[in-house]
């Protein structure tokens, strides 16, 4: 009878044990939202059909942006004549702004929530386009909106490269496609190990505009020794030789931001000379998943609190079932 005693007691432990848990504690699977705007008169859009292939291979998937940490990713797309405050981005984990309108521009009241965003721990993914005498997809953007961004917040290691309201284009005419050096191939070498970013990544294809970078530590790719940058009205940005940057990184432990040059190398528009969509080419799509996952933030700690709280609990019950137990036991030896 005793024995039926102590087995009863372990039940009731187990059951407590299981019951109290966070049910949390036991997913592997984080829910991370993912905010695309389309609101500063982006020319690459999802609702516009030249963005549809990255964005649907985003949502609704399942990536391990940590070692045994998985997450679900849901996109919003923010569309025109809407703006970037507290209620849009409630809740929402990451921000891809991509290539802003020439004649777009982000408000103070903008510019003011999203520092509050990323203050909260959200992500920001910030993409420019180059900028050339001649036109090839119609696309000018505006890198000096997506600076405003950074100098909101606070952030001075990194930034587009940018005069006015123009930007530069990296070439390469010995690493491009045919006739168009301005489609530049670059190869693993190029890109930093320091990061997940470069994962499996053996070559990409950009079209991208270059970075101004104080701190090295931020650079993830550059183009080779043969790359150079140039403005519209040809002054260099980066002479031959000096490796441009194109893509980089900056984080402070609470929030993270990625830069890349190009929005174009993650589009559905098709590469000219190569009449394949961006996305598909080399490891494009690769990269940009990759960005996306060194972006999503870690999942708030468990409240250690909690963990009090229930083994009080089952401490308590324990308690009390072996009173009763006891109990039981006396009387049936008395009688």
């Amino acid at each position: 009878m005793r024995r039926a005693y102590v087995i009863l007691i372990t039940l009731v432990l187990l059951t407590v044990v299981f019951a109290s848990v966070p049910k949390g504690a036991a997913i592997l699977e984080e829910e991370v939202i993912v905010l695309f705007d389309e609101s500063h008169g982006q020319n690459l859009t999802y609702t516009l059909g030249n963005f549809t292939k990255a964005i649907d291979a985003l949502n609704g998937s399942v990536l391990e942006y940590k070692p045994g940490r998985y997450a679900k990713y849901f996109v919003r797309i923010l569309p025109p004549n809407t703006t970037l405050n507290y209620s849009t981005l409630e809740e929402v984990d990451i921000v891809i702004i991509g290539n802003p309108g020439q004649n777009a521009s982000f408000s103070e009241d903008e510019l003011s929530s999203l520092a509050n965003f990323t203050k909260r721990g959200g992500s920001l993914f910030l993409m420019c386009d180059p900028q050339l005498n001649e036109s090839v997809y119609g696309e000018m953007g505006n890198p000096v909106e997506l600076n405003k961004i950074l100098s909101a917040l606070n952030i001075s290691s990194v930034w587009f490269s940018c005069n006015d309201s123009l930007g530069d284009a990296i070439f390469n005419e010995n690493h491009s496609v045919v006739q168009h050096p301005y489609f530049v191939y670059v190869n693993r070498t190029e890109f930093s190990n320091e990061t997940s970013i470069s994962d499996n990544i053996k070559r990409v294809l950009t079209f991208s505009s270059s970075l101004v970078i104080k701190d090295n530590k931020c650079i993830v790719a550059t183009g080779d020794n043969m790359s150079y940058a140039i403005m519209p009205n040809g002054n260099y940005t980066f002479q031959n030789g000096t490796k441009p940057p194109w893509l980089a990184i900056y984080t402070d432990g609470k929030f993270k931001v990625a830069l890349c040059g190009s929005t174009v190398m993650f589009s559905d528009l098709n590469v000219k000379g190569l009449e394949t969509p961006w996305i598909d080419v080399e490891d494009n799509k690769a990269l940009w998943l990759n960005i996306i996952k060194w972006l999503t933030p870690l999942p708030s700690p468990i409240d250690v609190s909690n963990y009090f709280t229930i083994t009080g609990s089952v401490m308590l019950i324990l308690g009390i079932a072996s009173f009763l137990a006891y109990k039981i036991w006396r009387s049936k030896k008395t009688s």
